[in-house]
C-alpha cells in the first residue's frame, strides 16, 4: 500500500505561484541548481514568526531572545551530536556568509590567501576575492570505495603558499560526504602543523542519512575547538 504525505499533493504550479525562486528563475527547466526547500515549514515554526509579528518584535533583537537562542542551539548540538558547547559561545549571525565574512575580517592574517576543497559551494569563489584574498583550489582526490576524500597533502601545500584559513564544509556541498573520525584528526594534524584556522561549514550537519554520523570538527578536541569557527544552521533541516 502506497504512503501519502502533505507534500505529495504540493505542484510545480504552487510552488512558482508562491514566487520560489528555485522555480521561477528558469522556468523551463528542471530546479536543481539551489537548495530551497518545496515542503514549506513546520507549523511550529510559522507560529512563532506569527507571534513575532503580531508582538511585534521587528527591532534589534533583544538579549533575551539572544541568550534563549544560544541556550537552545547548545542544547541541541549536546544531544544531537554530543558536542558540548557553552551558550555563551555561541552567536547569532545572518547566515553561513555572514559568518565567513567575519572571519576573513577578524580572524584571518591580514592578505592571506584561502584553501577551498573543490568541489565547493559557488559563494565561497567569489565572497574570497571581495575580501581582497586569493582563492587556493585543492580538488578532491580518488579515495576507497570511490569515494571523494581530502588531499591532505595539497591542503598542506597550500599552507606552505602562505594560506592561513581552510574552508570545511562538512557534511560536504555538493558531495555529500560526511567525513569519519580519523579523516577529520588527519586534517586537524595538518592545519595545527601550519598554524592555520578552520572555518567549519557544517550547515547540513541535521541531514545525514541513515549509518552516517555528522561529527563536528571543533568537538574532536581541544586542538580542533581551538582554531575553529563553525557556522550551523536550522534553515537546512527545518
Amino acid at each position: 500500500m502506497a504512503v501519502h504525505h502533505r507534500f505529495d499533493d504540493i505542484t510545480i504550479d504552487d510552488l512558482r505561484a508562491q514566487g520560489s525562486m528555485k522555480w521561477t528563475r528558469m522556468p523551463d527547466h528542471l530546479a536543481a541548481f539551489v537548495a530551497e526547500m518545496d515542503f514549506g515549514i513546520a507549523p511550529v515554526i510559522a507560529q512563532a514568526l506569527h507571534q513575532a509579528v503580531d508582538t511585534p518584535t521587528l527591532g534589534y533583537t533583544p538579549p533575551a531572545i539572544k541568550d534563549e537562542m544560544s541556550a537552545a542551539t547548545s542544547e541541541f548540538l549536546h544531544s544531537r551530536f554530543s558536542w558540548s558547547i557553552p551558550p555563551e559561545r555561541i552567536y547569532p549571525t545572518a547566515d553561513v556568509l555572514s559568518a565567513y565574512d567575519f572571519v576573513l575580517e577578524r580572524f584571518a592574517r591580514p592578505g592571506t590567501p584561502v584553501i577551498l576543497p573543490t568541489p565547493a559551494y559557488m559563494p565561497f569563489f567569489t565572497i574570497t576575492p571581495m575580501r581582497g584574498r586569493d582563492v587556493i583550489e585543492v580538488p578532491m582526490i580518488h579515495g576507497e570505495n570511490d569515494r571523494a576524500d581530502m588531499d591532505l597533502d595539497g591542503i598542506a601545500r597550500a599552507f606552505d603558499q602562505g594560506a592561513h584559513v581552510l574552508i570545511l564544509c562538512n557534511p560536504h556541498n555538493p558531495l555529500g560526504r560526511v567525513y569519519t573520525r580519523e579523516e577529520l584528526v588527519a586534517l586537524s594534524d595538518v592545519v595545527e602543523a601550519h598554524g592555520g584556522m578552520v572555518f567549519s561549514d557544517e550547515i547540513h550537519a541535521p541531514l545525514t542519512f541513515p549509518g552516517h554520523t555528522h561529527l563536528p570538527y571543533a568537538s574532536l578536541s581541544e586542538v580542533t575547538a581551538g582554531h575553529t569557527v563553525t557556522a550551523t544552521s536550522a534553515s537546512k533541516a527545518w
